[in-house]
């Protein structure tokens, strides 16, 4: 909360892109929409929340555009390793078995070039300020991306999965997906990249 509000202090720019997250949403119905409830659970989200109602209220007594972006689970190069995708990308490459969950909870995955694009369109001087939600709209299986990664990996590599090997966290959201119309209708952006296509890229990436 403290960071981006320096920024908007030091800087003054006339317009910010504040990356908060589809986390904000909670445990409410999917898809999450814009002009949704919020029933924010973590203190991750509760964190992206506070920035955003910190922001908003900095910006309106200013002349700076605050535009808010909630992405979904964002991946491709570079990510933190301990997260899902790189996690088993690292397992699988190194021919080991990959224990996971049973993977029927959902997820809306956007790759990280989507979210670059969208971020850029936010940028520019006729988009309109406000919040849109970052994500490509599909709700998806985590087991369907384990599956899908490890087929653009090997045509082996599926058995290395031990899917239900681990028990589902307490807690986890088990649907988890956002209504992407307002962003196309407002600033023209749709993601470009499926997930199939983006797992392919992120398999075939340097190790």
């Amino acid at each position: 909360v403290a960071a981006p509000l320096r920024a908007l202090q030091r800087l003054a720019p006339r317009r910010l892109v504040f990356l908060s997250s589809a986390e904000v949403y909670g445990r409410v119905p999917v898809p999450f929409r814009e002009d949704g409830p919020l029933a924010t659970e973590t203190a991750y989200g509760r964190a992206k929340r506070a920035g955003e109602l910190a922001l908003a209220l900095a910006c309106a007594g200013s002349d700076t555009d605050l535009v808010v972006l909630r992405p979904t689970v964002i991946y491709g190069p570079g990510q933190t390793p301990t997260m899902l995708l790189p996690a088993a990308l690292a397992t699988l490459r190194a021919r080991q078995p990959f224990p996971c969950t049973t993977g029927e909870q959902t997820r809306d995955f956007l790759h990280v070039d989507d979210l670059v694009a969208l971020t850029l369109r936010c940028l520019e001087h006729d988009a309109p300020a406000g919040t849109y939600n970052a994500g490509s709209g599909q709700e998806v299986p985590v087991r369907e991306a384990l599956t899908l990664l490890a087929a653009a990996l090997d045509p082996d590599a599926a058995n290395l999965l031990l899917l239900g090997a681990l028990a589902t966290r307490p807690g986890e959201a088990q649907r988890y997906v956002v209504a992407i119309e307002h962003a196309a209708r407002q600033l023209g952006w749709r993601p470009r990249i499926d997930l199939a296509d983006g797992l392919r890229r992120l398999a075939h990436e340097p190790a």
